[in-house]
């Protein structure tokens, strides 16, 4: 268990501030990967757009067309502008997730700092766009609903949507790493019990593992993408129609 959870951190001093900032180094640079790959992906895209048989342009099209319709069922047909957000997000957190399955590589998202700006960036824009549907009066009078004195449990029920939002995916992405630590010497260590040589069952040990950290990554990374987009799109929904 040694070393699961624990994060390699740096600080440096800012003169303005007087303070120490404290960072995730690895978090920033494999969240600087994940960013250029969307860039070299998305440049991909568009320069195949038009192309004959252009499968790629196609998913691309047929992904954005389903967040699209999503958003504008939710939003009852004013969800448009959202669009790009939630896509935006989806994609990330998809690329995020799969960086975990290149060997060397680690999860943006199996950061919680990650999680949480996510979740705060959301979390902002979903109380910005209630506040210029509904007007600020309305909007502050729906925290005092169904009774005045119901503002405390309301503003904490905001506040809980923030924190469950990012733990959620936060959770199930570390869940995996930990697993994925754990699984390892556990196999090893049954071989050795049993009495078979570990090296001759070394092929079937690392295909299992690396079949299993796939499935992982790959299926279960996207499904957790899926669910923090579209909880993302359901939460802007909710608010501005409350």
């Amino acid at each position: 268990m040694s070393g699961i959870g624990e994060i390699a951190t740096k600080t440096f001093y800012v003169p303005g501030l007087e303070t120490n900032l404290t960072y995730n180094p690895q978090t920033m640079a494999f969240t600087g990967v994940v960013m250029f790959g969307i860039l070299l992906l998305a440049f991909v895209v568009v320069k195949s757009k038009g192309k004959k048989l252009s499968r790629i342009f196609t998913v691309f099209e047929l992904l954005y067309k389903a967040f699209d319709d999503m958003a504008e069922e939710a939003m009852h047909g004013a969800g448009r502008k959202f669009t790009p957000l939630v896509f935006t997000i989806f994609v990330f957190v998809l690329f995020s997730n799969w960086l975990g399955v290149i060997p060397g590589m680690q999860s943006p998202t199996n950061d919680l700092n990650t999680c949480l700006a996510l979740g705060i960036l959301v979390f902002i824009i979903a109380h910005t766009s209630a506040i210029m549907k509904k007007g600020f009066r309305k909007y502050i009078k729906s925290y005092f609903e169904p009774f005045f004195f119901f503002l405390p449990m309301n503003i904490i029920g905001e506040v809980g949507k923030l924190v469950s939002h990012s733990f959620r995916l936060f959770g199930n992405i570390f869940a995996g790493a930990i697993i994925f630590a754990l699984v390892g010497p556990v196999v090893i260590k049954t071989f050795n019990a049993i009495g078979l040589p570990t090296y001759s069952a070394t092929p079937a040990i690392l295909g299992t593992y690396l079949a299993a950290q796939a499935f992982f990554g790959l299926f279960v990374g996207t499904i957790q993408a899926l669910v923090f987009a579209l909880l993302a799109l359901t939460y802007i929904a909710i608010l501005r129609e409350e």
